[in-house]
């Protein structure tokens, strides 16, 4: 007997304003208030046509805010490369 295959369900790459500001650890109303302010900071803009904003830019902005300088996963893909590059 074989097992069901399960669903592939992706995280979005464009999320709600619900989602980002559950993301950043505040209520939707509290993050609409402070957008205008964040985006002067560089915080990424909503996408218009797609309805959200670009769940990766939020993380980018936030670890260059935070002084990591690049993203956790471009560091990660760094270091792997680094470990199997065999040239």
């Amino acid at each position: 007997m074989t097992k069901a295959k399960q669903p592939y369900i992706p995280c979005p790459r464009i999320q709600t304003d619900y989602q980002i500001a559950t993301r950043l650890g505040m209520s939707e109303n509290t993050f609409r208030s402070k957008r205008t302010k964040l985006e002067a900071k560089g915080f990424p803009n909503r996408i218009d046509d797609l309805d959200g904003t670009d769940g990766d830019a939020v993380e980018r902005w936030i670890d260059m805010r935070s002084g990591i300088g690049t993203s956790v996963s471009e560091n990660a893909q760094g270091l792997l490369g680094t470990i199997y590059d065999k040239t």
